[in-house]
């Protein structure tokens, strides 16, 4: 998170206009020495859907599971933009989604439950890729599942 508010900070130095720094440094002039701060506007991302879990932290991105009314609840990850915004894998293509449940990080990786609508709920694991996405076992074969749950690290 620390390394987060860095680069906002910085970020947010690098890009002030120098006309608000004018006019800061104008402002400030004759009152005590104060650290250089820049104001940033931030656009919200607007993601379409809502979200059903709560975001996390992995390898510089942001991981939740998100209904978009396209895709249905699946895992996504996100940069902070909207343009780094985006579907990790489609385990259910439609409406209905696979549900990624029990979010847990181990190792640089992301474990959870999820229902591909072929086998059930069963335990998956992602690098934050679509290719990294996989099915871990099909511990109950058939759509009923295993349905794996309380998940640790």
């Amino acid at each position: 998170m620390e390394k987060v508010a860095n680069w906002v900070s910085k970020l947010a130095r690098r890009h002030a206009s120098p006309v608000v720094r004018r006019r800061r440094t104008a402002a400030l002039r004759g009152l005590e020495g104060l650290e250089g701060r820049a104001l940033m506007t931030l656009t919200p991302i607007d993601l379409a859907g809502a979200m059903s879990s709560t975001p996390f932290a992995l390898n510089g991105a942001l991981y939740f599971t998100l209904n978009d009314d396209v895709h249905g609840d699946e895992l996504w990850r996100s940069d902070g933009t909207a343009d780094g915004t985006q579907l990790v894998a489609d385990l259910r293509p439609g409406t209905y989604g696979s549900a990624p449940r029990n979010l847990t990080v181990s190792n640089g990786h992301i474990y959870f439950t999820a229902n591909n609508g072929l086998t059930g709920l069963e335990l998956y694991k992602s690098d934050g890729t679509a290719a990294g996405t996989t099915l871990v076992s099909d511990i109950r074969t058939g759509v009923g599942g295993s349905n794996p749950r309380d998940l640790v690290d």
